[in-house]
């Protein structure tokens, strides 16, 4: 009934867990506030970002020139400067000096400090702008606020990629892989 530190690996833990060695977590179940989910729902690393707008999950987000420090929605084609994809349900959430993994983070809905994908995968508002996007498409900023489209050439979006596309578009939303 100690309210002391533990340690793993080391007998002088200098935090509550102290782990000297490698960490490999593994399970079927994620657990988050008593409730079960499926680990596959997580699938991306984000980190958190004051926006200067309110934005959604699925949104592309760039540098807020104007508020610096700041990110909000895409608004034009090939936008260079690209931060990420507001993330759905991040598998690991960077707050900061901390880390929260596998469901523990709350901030989902919170539209002016988001968790932005920075890799793996996420699903990403797009448009046909550029036609129809499919399977491998790699994926830039459109002239609708925070929407992606199909780069019809890459050499239009050296710098602006934002991911390449995990599966067809058959709606306003596709699995992207973030780059």
């Amino acid at each position: 009934a100690g309210f002391g530190n533990v340690g793993i690996g080391t007998t002088t833990p200098n935090e509550v867990l102290s782990v000297n060695g490698n960490v490999s977590i593994e399970g079927t179940n994620c657990r988050d506030s008593g409730g079960s989910a499926t680990c596959n729902n997580f699938v991306d690393i984000a980190e958190l970002f004051p926006a200067s707008e309110a934005v959604e999950s699925g949104d592309i987000v760039v540098v807020d020139f104007v508020n610096k420090g700041k990110i909000k929605k895409s608004q034009k084609e090939y936008e260079k400067a690209v931060v990420g994809v507001v993330s759905t349900q991040p598998a690991i959430v960077i707050e900061g000096g901390r880390i929260v993994a596998m469901g523990g983070f709350q901030g989902q809905n919170n539209t002016l400090n988001p968790a932005v994908a920075l890799a793996g995968r996420v699903p990403v508002k797009v448009t046909d702008e550029n036609g129809l996007i499919k399977l491998g498409d790699m994926i830039t900023t459109s002239s609708k606020a925070g929407y992606g489209m199909k780069c019809k050439r890459l050499s239009d979006c050296t710098g602006a990629v934002v991911g390449m596309a995990m599966q067809s578009q058959k709606e306003d939303t596709i699995m992207v892989m973030v780059r």
